[in-house]
């Protein structure tokens, strides 16, 4: 993420999730940033955010005004919980600069680990959740609503368990990127 975080004002939509964890991009964007400022839908979640000294607002990211801009917009694991995606772009646009930039990040449908997933009666799937995107749907979605995705790639976790780990890894080495990582990062702008 620091490519694309670092020195900017960023705004960091359903930013909550996660608060607490070692691994909690909020804290990470916010130490990267000049100026990070946090949305999320849930209000006893930015009550305890903003108590442990964090700048995070209230607000439903399909109907937002916050009346500012920023260099970059950030939606980390968001977009596969929306419902009205014209409504979320429309959001977007309204808080980027000219030459700003949307910065999303989502599961990704098709990495090996969905498919080993799949292996099990009962599918592991976030029961929030309310689509999947791929590098073709992703963009199509985007373009349908005035944003350009730019760029795609793919970003990898660590997988816990030192067998596990060494197994996994054996797996995933002949395959692309596309297959191999279980999010999918897209960069974009308005179009």
């Amino acid at each position: 993420m620091r490519p694309y975080v670092a020195g900017k004002r960023v705004l960091d939509l359903g930013c909550a999730s996660a608060f607490g964890r070692p691994d909690w991009m909020h804290a990470q964007i916010s130490a990267m940033a000049t100026e990070c400022q946090g949305v999320d839908l849930d209000p006893g979640a930015v009550e305890r955010v903003n108590a442990a000294g964090y700048s995070v607002l209230q607000g439903d990211v399909e109907n937002l005004d916050l009346g500012c801009t920023f260099d970059v917009v950030f939606a980390g694991e968001l977009i596969e919980h929306l419902e009205r995606f014209p409504d979320f772009f429309d959001s977007v646009r309204r808080h980027l600069v000219p030459g700003g930039k949307l910065v999303l990040t989502t599961p990704n449908p098709f990495a090996l680990s969905c498919f080993v997933y799949r292996l099990s009666k009962d599918v592991w799937v976030n029961s929030d959740h309310t689509s999947w995107f791929c590098e073709h749907t992703l963009p199509t979605m985007a373009a349908r609503n005035g944003i350009e995705v730019e760029k795609i790639s793919y970003i990898g976790h660590p997988t816990p368990g030192r067998l596990r780990s060494v197994v996994a890894n054996a797996a995933r080495a002949p395959l692309p990127d596309r297959l191999k990582w279980g999010t999918m990062l897209a960069v974009a702008a308005p179009n």
